[in-house]
């Protein structure tokens, strides 16, 4: 969505992280396994307000093994980056934060 103008990066859904530090946290969530999936919408380009915007994230444990000290890491930056959400269900396999 980024790199083909879809989205702008700094759009935000009220209290949310931006969309580029969605997408970091996501990238930043690959590598330790978890398999980012992002909750949003789009508004028709045919109105005035037409957008893109994101307004969630679940990240899902893939993997069967993972260093516990890491995932406590993990999940303490989780954490702090949905700590404005309006909904959050955190747990080791997975990780839920909505802004609504």
């Amino acid at each position: 969505m980024l790199e083909e103008g879809f989205a702008e990066p700094q759009q935000t859904q009220n209290n949310s992280p931006t969309i580029q530090e969605f997408y970091e946290f996501g990238k930043k969530s690959q590598n330790l396994g978890y398999e980012p999936f992002f909750i949003g919408y789009v508004v028709s380009p045919d109105r005035e307000d037409y957008r893109t915007s994101i307004e969630g994230i679940q990240l899902s444990l893939e993997i069967e093994t993972i260093d516990s000290r890491i995932c406590a890491d993990f999940i303490s930056a989780f954490e702090r980056f949905a700590q404005t959400a309006d909904e959050t269900d955190i747990a080791l396999k997975l990780l839920y934060a909505w802004w609504d």
